[in-house]
């Protein structure tokens, strides 16, 4: 009996341990929630500062303005990942803020970039595209939203005009602008006609035409793994990818079947070495999508006239046989087609009749 107050006793302390150590784990977990909770009342009130700023500064443009009767633009870019721009020397904003004249002003507001420029409507379209290339070389999946307040037109006081330019972002470019032919993503239909068109005229004038065909490696497992909208997001940043990758007067779109093709004017070899370019450049983008990083690869077929034939269908068919026989070996090259034209199957998700 005389154990028992010692096995009490250090039962108590084993139970006393313990009760202080869920005290100390709450305690902890308290401090971490409240660290939290200040970081993100820290990254909202310098978000604000950050936005405030911006509108005084705003503010003492348009005083210049009036009394040098000068328009000045507000342009609200939006689009952009939650906490992508919180950052002044995030790569976005110094990027685009080299690439603008010395006088305007960007700044980053979590999702948005803020303009100020010294300019008119006019030349607004201009300015946005430099922007929008310079924007989609750092973050190609980037659908952009632009908003747009001119003073005098659209008022004269700093905030009301910030405000303006915020509420009436819409998608940029505007769809009448993506439909043009010279560097536009072209759909099935328009690249049946436009390659058709381009193959003439090369074709008449002597010149050669090469045709890239290319497609995402493995791209079913993204949509089993991140969902069908990880797909578009995929294709959508690979086109854009791919229209700054080759000259304005290159065609560039998408077969029904979903692979990308490249119609270029230049001989086999020199198509060849443009797609391994491709291949190498799609490795190193980063697709956000949600709070995923995506990383892919591509594989391409390539075929030239007058080396593999004399019509647009029939380097289609070329193509896409040196793109099958990649998938049977492997993936993430690219391959000239070296047999006849006419022994390629059709392809299975577009027809070359198409062209």
């Amino acid at each position: 009996m005389s154990g028992i107050p010692f096995i009490l006793s250090a039962a108590l302390q084993v139970l006393g341990v313990i009760v202080v150590s869920f005290a100390g784990i709450a305690v902890l977990a308290s401090y971490l929630r409240h660290e939290e909770q200040a970081d993100a009342a820290a990254d909202s009130s310098s978000a604000q500062s950050s936005e405030a700023e911006f509108v005084k500064q705003l503010g003492e443009t348009l005083r210049s303005a009036r009394r040098d009767r000068c328009p000045v633009a507000v342009v609200s870019l939006g689009g952009f990942p939650e906490g992508f721009l919180l950052s002044p020397e995030s790569e976005v904003v110094q990027t685009v803020r080299a690439a603008l004249r010395r006088d305007d002003v960007v700044s980053g507001f979590d999702t948005r970039l803020g303009f100020i420029l010294g300019a008119g409507k006019d030349v607004l379209p201009g300015i946005l595209k430099r922007v929008q290339e310079v924007v989609r070389r750092v973050q190609p999946a980037i659908q952009l939203r632009a908003g747009i307040a001119v003073y005098p037109e659209d008022g004269d006081r700093a905030g009301d005009l910030w405000s303006r330019a915020m509420s009436s972002e819409t998608e940029w470019p505007p769809v009448n602008v993506m439909e043009r032919t010279a560097g536009a993503i072209l759909t099935a239909s328009q690249l049946a006609a436009e390659g058709r068109k381009f193959f003439v005229r090369r074709e008449k004038n002597g010149e050669p035409v090469s045709l890239i065909v290319l497609d995402v490696d493995f791209l079913p497992r993204y949509a089993e793994r991140y969902g069908g909208e990880a797909v578009d997001v995929i294709q959508r940043a690979l086109g854009l990818f791919l229209r700054g990758a080759v000259r304005v007067n290159d065609l560039v779109g998408r077969f029904e079947g979903g692979e990308w093709a490249i119609v270029l004017s230049c001989r086999p070899q020199a198509a060849l070495q443009i797609a391994g370019r491709i291949l190498e450049g799609v490795k190193a983008l980063s697709i956000v999508h949600a709070d995923s990083t995506l990383k892919i690869a591509v594989s391409a077929g390539v075929a030239g006239s007058p080396e593999n034939g004399r019509a647009m269908g029939v380097l289609v068919e070329a193509a896409s046989s040196a793109l099958r026989e990649i998938r049977a070996q492997g993936r993430g090259l690219c391959l000239l087609y070296q047999g006849t034209p006419k022994s390629a199957n059709p392809p299975k998700d577009h027809s070359a009749s198409a062209f």
